[in-house]
């Protein structure tokens, strides 16, 4: 369970690729949502306002490792992002 009075601290093991960015997706039972992208520094926290606007009930949280690079092409270059994601499943009260 999650308390939606409590700041959420969240937190992962640091990649040593610096150009890695974390992205925090945080959803309800009715599919509010809260996305966050953060440095992949090792923490972040969701303040209790943030999660006193979602519902209570069953809550989903995403936290994915994205890593954006640009692949030359002949006529120019394309940005591609590639995920590594992790999800879980709360309750939110």
């Amino acid at each position: 369970p999650i308390d939606s009075t409590v700041d959420l601290d969240i937190s992962w093991t640091v990649a040593p690729d610096i150009s890695n960015r974390i992205a925090i997706r945080v959803w309800d039972l009715f599919g509010r949502m809260l996305t966050v992208h953060s440095a992949d520094d090792g923490q972040y926290t969701i303040g209790a306002p943030d999660l006193e606007m979602l519902d209570a009930g069953p809550l989903t949280i995403t936290i994915a490792r994205e890593n954006i690079e640009e692949v030359p092409f002949t006529d120019g270059v394309v940005k591609v992002v590639t995920r590594y994601e992790h999800w879980g499943y709360f309750d939110l009260f």
